[in-house]
C-alpha cells in the first residue's frame, strides 16, 4: 500500500535521475531565461546538482510534463525564498482556503480549544460556494499556483466539499486537502480520487486510542485508521494512474511523544509520514505576549507566514 518511504520529518520518493533531470532543465531553462531572476533560479537549482529539490518537488518533476516544469520551479523558488528574503509577490502564490470554520474535533493544541472562537456562532460558519468560485477565479487569473483547503475547521464538513475540489481541478499545480478523516466514506474517497488533489493530508496526530483520546479527545481512532486503509483500496482498486499522495501528519504536542513508534504504525498504511513539533497557535488571546516585529516562521522548512495567505 505504501508507494514511498518516509523520515520523521518529512518524505522521501522512489529512485529520482538526478543527473537525466538536470540535463533536461539545463535545456529547459536556456529557452526560458528571459530575466535576471530566472537566471538567479536556474543557478539555484543546477548549481547543487538539484540537491536543493525537495521530495514532493522530485515528485512533480517525476509525475507532470517537461513543458510545465520551468514555471513550476520558478513558483516553488519564491514559495520557498521570498519569505527569507523579505520579498512579497505582486499576488498570492499559495492560498490556504478555510471551507468551514466549525470542527468535530476539539485537539488539544488547535484553534477549536479557544472558546473565544469556537463558541462565539458569529465565527462559525461554511464558505459560500459562490463565493469559493470567485476566489479559484480570482487566483488563476493572478497566478497563484497551490491551494490547500483547510485552516481551523474540518473541510469535509462542508456539503459542497467535492463541487469546491472539482471546480479546482487543473486550474493549480498543486491542490491539497487536510482532514481528519472520521467522516471520510466510500462516497467522499471517490470523489477526492476524481477531482485532481495532489496531496491529502490525514491529520492524525496519534498511533494508538490512548494517544487519539488524549490529543485529538475522540475515541475514534480505529474508525479513522479504517476510513484512511480503505481510501487506499479505493486508490488502488479504481484509479491506479492517479498520482495523489496520501500523508499520515501528526503534530507533536507531548514532550514523551515517540515519533518513531508513529512513523512505525502509519508507513505502511500512507504514502508519507510527517512529524512537526507544535507551534503555539491555540488559545491565541491568552498567550504569552512576544516582540517579535517580522514574521514568524512556520512549518518543515522555515516558511514565514507571509507565505501563504489564508482565506
Amino acid at each position: 500500500m505504501n508507494k514511498n518511504k518516509a523520515d520523521l520529518n518529512f518524505l522521501s520518493q522512489r529512485i529520482f535521475p538526478e543527473n537525466e533531470t538536470a540535463i533536461e532543465l539545463y535545456k529547459l531553462f536556456k529557452k526560458n531565461t528571459s530575466d535576471s531572476e530566472t537566471m538567479t533560479i536556474q543557478d539555484y537549482y543546477l548549481s547543487t546538482g538539484l540537491n536543493c529539490l525537495s521530495p514532493q518537488e522530485k515528485s512533480f518533476l517525476l509525475n507532470n510534463s517537461k513543458s510545465k516544469w520551468v514555471d513550476y520551479l520558478i513558483y516553488r523558488y519564491r514559495f520557498n525564498n521570498y519569505g527569507r528574503l523579505g520579498k512579497i509577490p505582486e499576488f498570492p502564490l499559495y492560498l490556504l482556503i478555510e471551507p468551514t470554520s466549525i470542527c468535530n474535533l476539539r485537539c488539544q493544541m488547535c484553534f477549536q480549544t479557544d472558546r473565544s472562537f469556537s463558541s462565539n456562532k458569529n465565527f462559525m460558519g461554511r464558505m459560500d460556494f459562490n463565493m469559493f468560485t470567485n476566489i479559484v477565479d480570482e487566483a488563476v487569473a493572478g497566478g497563484t499556483k497551490a491551494v490547500t483547503l483547510a485552516s481551523r475547521g474540518e473541510p469535509t464538513l462542508h456539503p459542497q466539499l467535492s463541487e469546491m475540489l472539482e471546480y479546482c481541478a487543473g486550474k493549480f499545480y498543486e491542490i491539497k486537502i487536510n482532514t481528519n478523516a472520521i467522516l471520510l466514506n466510500t462516497e467522499l474517497s471517490h470523489k477526492i480520487l476524481r477531482s485532481g488533489v495532489g496531496i491529502v493530508v490525514f491529520s492524525v496526530d496519534a498511533y494508538d486510542n490512548e494517544g487519539f483520546m488524549r490529543i485529538r479527545k475522540s475515541k475514534r481512532f480505529s474508525q479513522v485508521v479504517e476510513n484512511i486503509i480503505d481510501f487506499h483500496s479505493i486508490r488502488e482498486k479504481h484509479y491506479t494512474e492517479n498520482n495523489v499522495t496520501t500523508r499520515a501528519h501528526g503534530v507533536k504536542v507531548e514532550d514523551d511523544f515517540d515519533s518513531k513508534a508513529f512513523f512505525s504504525y502509519w508507513e505502511n498504511i500512507t504514502d508519507e509520514v510527517t512529524v512537526i513539533k507544535a507551534k503555539r497557535i491555540w488559545d491565541t488571546y491568552n498567550n504569552d505576549k512576544t516582540n517579535k516585529s517580522s514574521p514568524c516562521f512556520i512549518g518543515l522548512d522555515s516558511k514565514r507566514c507571509l507565505d501563504r495567505m489564508h482565506i
